[in-house]
């Protein structure tokens, strides 16, 4: 199952990064297909409105969302 990791990323890049590894590793454990916005290629200088339509983009495409 594709599984978008999803998460409160603004003000806390770092937890959050740490976070959505930690669940990558728990999904692929459990043999599904985990979507970690941390692994999309990205410049880094995007707005919040510029990331949520990359993210979404990617989201419809997945099969459910943690």
């Amino acid at each position: 199952m594709k599984i978008y990791i999803s998460g409160r990323i603004t003000g806390r890049v770092e937890q959050a990064r740490t976070d959505f590894a930690y669940a990558e590793q728990k999904l692929k454990k459990l043999g599904h297909y985990p979507l970690n916005p941390f692994n999309f290629k990205d410049d880094h200088d995007k707005s919040w409105n510029e990331y949520m339509k990359v993210c979404i983009k990617e989201l419809v495409d997945c099969d459910a969302i943690l």
